[in-house]
């Protein structure tokens, strides 16, 4: 029906837990949305189940495998399978006995991570009294909770708020664009996905956005003189930026500007670096404000010359 990496041939141990995914679709539905529906949702769980076995080592993979399809509603029973663990040398610093933690440990540790995290998100996501926001807290509070809960965090275990939100999002936005009920079974009853989660990094990340707006001289890679397309500027080093001096643009447009290779454009800059918990740079956003000159180089010729023709960036 749809691919799903490995079917059936999976090496390694399964988690003794599967869950089902029911789509119901109305018979005039067009084939191709439905079934790629169920695919982008199944890549989503794949990268949750990333981020949830990653915050406690990057050794450990986990695919889905594909159980059973039912006809009627389209049913999907899919079950995750460990392919590989930490190796015996990491997992010494910690216990004595890495046979029996892999046999048994992980492998029950594991199945507990994975259904308690898939099912946080679809219970938080419903949570219709909460702001996308406090969702977004709870969802990262709670899965952290589950994991360092569990006899597998004395791996030093580091859940990054960034990662599972964005893997939350690849989930939830087939769900949102899908015109058909998706519902999703892990325990006894099958419960409706609510589609009202939407992660915005920007909205999330807010109060760790860095603005810097000054003068500058930045030597230009390469214009743009038909369309919207973002200029290539060299400052420290080659940055895309968005040129919003219309008044500049019309006179490109009008030809009444004049730019050859080396010009460097005089103008008002201005940055916004998004950090995330860990002040790693999750995202960067270039802006010309207004453009006051094109220079041409007076000085370092030949250093201007290098940046513009090297494939370093």
């Amino acid at each position: 029906m749809f691919s799903i990496n490995y079917i059936f041939k999976t090496k390694g141990f399964k988690l003794g837990d599967f869950y089902e995914i029911k789509l119901d679709f109305k018979k005039d539905d067009c084939a191709i949305n439905v079934l790629a529906t169920l695919l982008e949702l199944q890549e989503g769980l794949e990268n949750y189940n990333k981020v949830l076995t990653g915050s406690i080592s990057n050794e450990i993979q986990v695919s889905s495998i594909l159980l059973d399809i039912e006809k009627g509603s389209i049913l999907t029973k899919i079950q995750d399978v460990v392919r590989r663990v930490p190796s015996n040398d990491s997992i010494e610093n910690f216990i004595n006995k890495p046979k029996d933690i892999i046999k048994k440990v992980v492998k029950e540790e594991l199945k507990l991570i994975l259904k308690k995290g898939r099912k946080k998100l679809f219970d938080i996501v419903r949570l219709d009294e909460l702001t996308q926001n406090e969702k977004e807290i709870k969802l990262f509070e709670e899965t952290k909770n589950i994991i360092e809960s569990s006899e597998l965090s004395s791996y030093g275990v580091k859940v990054s708020k960034e990662k599972l939100l964005k893997a939350a999002e690849s989930v939830m936005k087939p769900i949102r664009e899908s015109k058909n009920d998706i519902f999703i079974r892990t325990d006894r009853e099958f419960n409706p996905i609510s589609n009202n989660f939407k992660v915005n990094l920007e909205d999330t990340f807010k109060e760790t956005i860095r603005i810097n707006k000054y003068r500058a001289k930045m030597i230009i890679k390469k214009p743009v003189f038909v369309g919207c397309s973002k200029w290539e500027l060299i400052n420290d080093k080659a940055i895309e930026a968005e040129m919003q001096d219309k008044v500049f643009i019309d006179k490109i447009k009008n030809r009444e500007v004049s730019i050859m290779a080396g010009d460097m454009l005089d103008c008002d800059f201005k940055s916004e670096i998004m950090f995330n918990d860990d002040y790693e740079i999750i995202d960067s956003k270039y802006y010309v404000l207004k453009v006051y000159d094109i220079v041409a180089p007076q000085i370092e010729k030949n250093i201007i010359k290098d940046e513009l023709f090297s494939n370093k960036e």
